[in-house]
């Protein structure tokens, strides 16, 4: 049976329930901004990629109704 503080999706011991209640939140909160996206935008993100797409939020959102066109405009130049 693994510790009390034990997380096993990140591999970590944690020093206090404190810490672990904040590093829960955090997991969450990216998780649920996945689903987000991938919800309302249709963005398929893993957890790697968030930090990335996180970034460039703001141009992401506004080339969103044109994003269908570039992507298929570029596939016909190949």
């Amino acid at each position: 049976m693994p510790p009390l503080l034990y997380d096993c999706k990140t591999r970590t011991v944690f020093k206090t329930k404190q810490d672990q209640k904040i590093e829960l939140k955090i997991r969450d909160n990216i998780n649920q901004k996945i689903r987000y996206w991938r919800k309302i935008y249709k963005y398929d993100l893993t957890v790697d990629d968030y930090n990335d797409f996180n970034k460039n939020v703001k141009i992401i959102r506004k080339i969103y109704k044109i994003h269908d066109f570039i992507v298929n405009e570029s596939y016909k130049k190949q």
